[in-house]
């Protein structure tokens, strides 16, 4: 399986945090998602698929409406998954921004009833057939 939980990394805690952006291995891109929400929880998720270069290799944004900003994030892996699928990229590095998900992916449950059905989801998504 190309995407693996070794290569799910948390990038932020909940101050502020020096970010910088380190390349996939060889043969890998890196996918890095978000999510995010405003006053009534409207929300949405995007992410960018880079190159061992840097290079832009694809974006998406969704809004994915009503929801926490965990949920938003979660929703940011599905989309990220699936477009990087679409795409034709097998060797993934997930990057994910928050401590949160990264735990939930890593220990696969979810308090949430709208996360345990996405967490689901990405669990089935890396389950498909990356090679």
């Amino acid at each position: 399986n190309a995407v693996t939980n070794s290569n799910i990394v948390a990038a932020r805690n909940h101050g502020v945090a020096l970010i910088h952006w380190s390349p996939p291995k060889p043969q890998f891109v890196k996918l890095n998602t978000d999510g995010a929400y405003k006053d009534k929880h409207v929300a949405g998720c995007g992410g960018v698929i880079c190159g061992n270069q840097g290079e832009w290799l694809g974006g998406y944004a969704k809004c994915v409406g009503l929801c926490s900003a965990f949920v938003a994030e979660l929703w940011g892996v599905v989309e990220g998954l699936r477009y990087a699928y679409r795409l034709g990229f097998k060797k993934i590095e997930l990057n994910v921004d928050s401590e949160v998900v990264v735990r939930v992916l890593k220990n696969g449950t979810s308090n949430s009833a709208m996360g345990s059905s996405l967490l689901k989801h990405i669990k089935n998504m890396l389950d498909m057939d990356w090679t």
